[in-house]
């Protein structure tokens, strides 16, 4: 008997350590297990934080979306009252450019380049050439735009009827001071 309590006893000896081993390897997963959780939970907090933060970004990125809609609204305004002013500027961009130009040649005497033709029109001209050649457009130009006016037979208004009633009173209608400057050329009827 006492053999069979040495046997059980060892038995059991052998199985108290087979539990002690197996509560050692249990304890030591326990252990791993709660470093892994305690990671994770670092991890969670981690990406909660991140999402406060990307929510904080979102939210501004609204806002600054709206501003940006705001300005868009406030351009758009503006391209709307540009395109009425260019509207109103729209008949002076048929007008043609300067079509001619007076160049001083390397010879000493003057040219006359057209812009409508791409070439020079007038050339080896003195001074007093380029003057007769403008003075004879100078007329034509006049002269029809005196005819185109007098074909269209506008009607003068009641307040230019009572300019005219004045004029007829003082014995003719005024006339432009002596100097007076004609255009931005910087000349006076004076001086041609």
């Amino acid at each position: 008997m006492a053999a069979t309590f040495a046997w059980r006893t060892a038995k059991f000896a052998a199985a108290t350590v087979k539990l002690a081993a197996g509560t050692a390897e249990f304890a030591a997963t326990t252990t791993k297990s709660a470093a892994v959780t305690a990671k994770s939970a670092a991890v969670t907090a981690k990406s909660a934080a991140m999402t406060v933060k990307s929510a904080a970004v979102t939210v501004k990125f609204a806002a600054v979306t709206v501003k940006f809609a705001a300005v868009a609204v406030k351009f758009a305004a503006v391209a709307v009252k540009f395109a009425a002013v260019s509207a109103n500027f729209a008949p002076c961009a048929t007008l043609p450019r300067m079509p001619w130009r007076i160049e001083k040649q390397a010879n000493g005497k003057f040219a006359v380049f057209s812009t409508r033709l791409n070439d020079y029109v007038v050339i080896d001209a003195s001074a007093e050439e380029i003057e007769r050649v403008y003075a004879e457009k100078g007329a034509k130009v006049y002269l029809a735009s005196a005819r185109s006016q007098l074909a269209k037979e506008i009607a003068v208004p009641e307040d230019g009827e009572t300019l005219i009633e004045a004029s007829r009173q003082r014995g003719g209608p005024p006339r432009e001071a002596p100097g007076t400057p004609i255009g931005a050329t910087g000349f006076t009827y004076e001086d041609v």
